[in-house]
């Protein structure tokens, strides 16, 4: 307990009178000198180490620093972001931004949107998840890195969808959220009213920052975050007033953000398949691959769980040749000849690399949004080839090239 100057002089006063009623005459006075002396420097000692203490308890407050949201959303590329320090005060390696494309929220309420690339454009297909080998010989992740491009990927196809749902999104309720029941269930405004107000409802909750969190999905009595089906509040009334707070706030940027996505209606990505090494063929001079489109989806959302778009559509003759071999009913998902030589091969077979991976540069389009089941609308895109050349890596990162298939000059071979 902390003791203030006037208890200092209390007890100072008190040791004097306790002393002098005691002790008499000139030996005794020095006998009580020195009994107030040691007791003034005992009470020191006390206010001392108290005000030790209360100094090293005192917390250090650092003023954050202001983030200024970009009035242009732009898709840029950090290289890395600072170390972070665990609780056990080990320093973490600095996230490595090199393989990211970030596309910079138009406001200060909502987050950035981490997708991952290669080359500087949007990888889709098989993703790398970010596994490793711990010394320890586990398979550990990149948690951090993992955690924020799934998040990412989630978030920036719910924002395609904004944009390919206008008719949804122009006749949501601003005012009020929209129930359906029997009386209204074939009323099509109010069907569309609903999905988009749940569509955003879930975009909403991803995209916002903690505090964004805090002020529209928190309860503010239980302290805790509202499930992604619900707008915070003690009731119905204070769910609407959160409802158009939030619009009110950032339904305008959110929409125009959703129109800085598919320029043009129309992006080039690459698309990753793995595949496992076959066996070499010293006749041909290398290895017999099926090359896409060989399954009739192809994924875009991190971790491979929900089709982006379906159809293959090309342009270019080398593109049509192709498709026409895959669809040749003698000679469906032909085989393609990838060249290697034979020492190159064996260094390969060497390496043991754990699976394959070819890229395909491609060009998604979007193609129309149906609406048979109003409830659940969904947005087609086709894809057609935007390079001939199909790149073979060995590694999930691709940075360990192999070589190449060309669709200038392939090899088929029928199943």
């Amino acid at each position: 307990m902390q003791m203030t100057v006037f208890m200092k002089i209390v007890l100072v006063v008190f040791l004097m009178a306790t002393c002098s009623v005691t002790f008499g005459g000139t030996t005794q006075n020095k006998l009580f000198n020195k009994l107030r002396k040691k007791a003034e420097e005992k009470v020191d000692q006390v206010l001392g180490s108290d005000k030790q203490k209360k100094n090293q308890t005192k917390p250090v407050t650092v003023p954050a620093k202001e983030s200024t949201p970009s009035s242009e959303p732009s898709t840029t590329q950090p290289t890395s972001k600072q170390n972070k320090t665990t609780q056990s005060g080990i320093k973490q390696a600095p996230m490595d931004f090199s393989d990211v494309i970030t596309y910079k929220s138009p406001l200060a309420t909502l987050k950035d949107i981490h997708i991952q690339a290669h080359q500087g454009l949007p990888r889709i297909g098989h993703h790398n998840l970010y596994y490793y080998r711990s010394p320890q010989g586990g398979q550990r992740v990149q948690r951090d890195k993992h955690d924020l491009l799934r998040q990412g990927t989630t978030t920036y196809e719910q924002l395609l969808n904004m944009k390919y749902s206008k008719q949804f999104y122009d006749d949501m309720d601003l005012n009020a959220l929209t129930v359906l029941n029997h009386e209204n269930k074939d009323n099509l405004k109010d069907i569309h009213s609903y999905v988009a107000q749940k569509r955003l409802l879930a975009m909403a909750q991803n995209l916002s920052t903690p505090e964004t969190m805090e002020k529209y999905f928190c309860d503010p009595v239980k302290t805790r975050c509202m499930s992604r089906s619900l707008w915070s509040g003690t009731d119905e009334f204070d769910a609407e007033e959160n409802y158009q707070g939030f619009i009110k706030e950032n339904l305008q940027a959110l929409r125009a953000w959703s129109e800085t996505l598919f320029k043009k209606d129309q992006q080039t990505m690459y698309y990753v398949v793995p595949f496992k090494l076959p066996s070499y063929d010293f006749d041909g001079g290398g290895y017999w691959l099926k090359v896409p489109p060989i399954k009739p989806q192809i994924t875009f959302k991190y971790g491979n769980t929900e089709a982006f778009f379906n159809e293959f559509l090309p342009v270019t003759d080398y593109g049509n040749a192709h498709m026409n071999r895959t669809i040749d009913p003698h000679a469906y998902y032909p085989f393609t000849l990838f060249k290697l030589d034979a020492e190159k091969a064996e260094a390969l077979t060497v390496r043991k690399p754990e699976s394959m991976y070819m890229v395909l540069k491609i060009v998604v389009v979007f193609k129309e949004i149906t609406t048979q089941n109003g409830a659940f609308p969904t947005t087609h895109f086709t894809y057609h080839l935007a390079s001939p050349d199909i790149a073979i890596y060995e590694d999930v990162g691709l940075s360990k090239r192999v070589g190449e298939i060309s669709l200038i000059t392939p090899s088929y071979k029928n199943n």
